[in-house]
């Protein structure tokens, strides 16, 4: 069967509470009904419906890639606040660094109904994640929308230490990500909205 070309890599489901609206088994449906061959699910700042997520996908044939939009606290002068992040999970390294970075973010933040992690905490934590730039409302975005070109290039070149393409995968095998030499783009920059 042929499969769409695109996956959404930035879903909020009902998990995310005030953000996302759709069920698990909705989003898996609409995926298998789209021939999407996987979605990400991204919830903000928790895993709450992974254990739902990667079985229902995998029962529907659609590849999970599970994955947090994390909120960054700001560290440039951008006001208080924090920025989306969001990040998936590229391997079973990535996924135990994500469960770090979540514990960072409601055990050591001042105020647990807004939990948050440094730039230095991912960048602690980063080994097995793909990091997304956000979009317009992420870091990155917002850096550039306040004309601070420099220093969106700047964070760009701390948290994108390593490079991954996704590549469209038409075959069952869904592969892992091809890893580009040094030079490439070193974040996937999704489009607007995040």
């Amino acid at each position: 069967m042929p499969h769409a070309d695109f996956v959404h890599l930035r879903v909020h489901t009902a998990y995310s509470l005030s953000e996302g609206a759709i069920r698990i088994k909705d989003l898996v449906a609409l995926c298998r009904e789209e021939a999407m061959p996987a979605v990400a699910m991204t919830d903000a700042n928790n895993l709450f419906g992974a254990l739902e997520f990667s079985p229902a996908c995998a029962e529907a044939g659609v590849q999970p890639i599970i994955g947090c939009q994390l909120s960054v606290a700001r560290e440039d002068g951008g006001g208080a606040g924090a920025d989306p992040l969001p990040v998936l999970v590229k391997d079973e390294v990535g996924y135990h660094n994500l469960l770090k970075l979540l514990g960072i973010a409601y055990l050591g933040s001042e105020d647990a109904a807004d939990p948050r992690v440094t730039l230095a905490d991912l960048e602690s934590h980063a080994q097995g994640l793909i990091a997304l730039t956000g979009g317009a409302a992420g870091p990155v975005g917002r850096l550039l929308a306040d004309g601070q070109d420099e220093a969106a290039e700047a964070l760009l070149d701390d948290i994108g230490k390593e490079t991954v393409d996704f590549r469209p995968n038409y075959d069952e095998s869904f592969s892992e990500p091809t890893v580009l030499p040094a030079g490439y783009p070193n974040l996937l920059v999704n489009g607007a909205g995040g």
